[in-house]
């Protein structure tokens, strides 16, 4: 992007806009480890969750041949209710990889994408106002 730093007649103008500039390269630089911590977090999430819903969704699996085998009683009851917690929780955990799943990972990645983006063009803007001040 073109600015116009002709406007800037005075180094002092150039020391304060290079003292805001670098508080937000600085804030920018602390994002993104934010999000790459995020991200990281996030993958490691979403991979345990992967491997909890296919256990569960094999025990699930188990469960209900074990159930349509028994007859009724204390026993078929005891694993009904079993299968009943299963279920929920096999929810809970389908909820919780939406929200850690690959939708939320590509989220953190589009950010980290354009917190670089912000600090590239910052990187820009602060070498041409360098320039500018000593120009000046």
């Amino acid at each position: 992007m073109e600015y116009s730093f002709n406007q800037l007649t005075t180094v002092a103008d150039c020391d304060a806009l290079l003292a805001l500039a670098g508080k937000e390269k600085a804030d920018l630089e602390f994002k993104q480890l934010s999000l790459r911590r995020s991200r990281d977090s996030y993958l490691e999430r979403s991979t345990q969750l992967n491997s909890d819903i296919q256990v569960g969704e094999s025990e699930l699996a188990a469960l209900n041949t074990v159930i349509a085998g028994l007859p009724e009683g204390e026993i078929k009851e005891d694993n009904e209710n079993r299968r009943t917690r299963l279920q929920f929780r096999l929810f809970t955990l389908n909820e919780s990889l939406e929200k850690y799943g690959s939708v939320a990972l590509l989220e953190k990645e589009m950010e980290m994408g354009l917190v670089e983006k912000q600090l590239e063009e910052l990187q820009l803007f602060i070498t041409a106002l360098e320039n500018r001040k000593a120009s000046l």
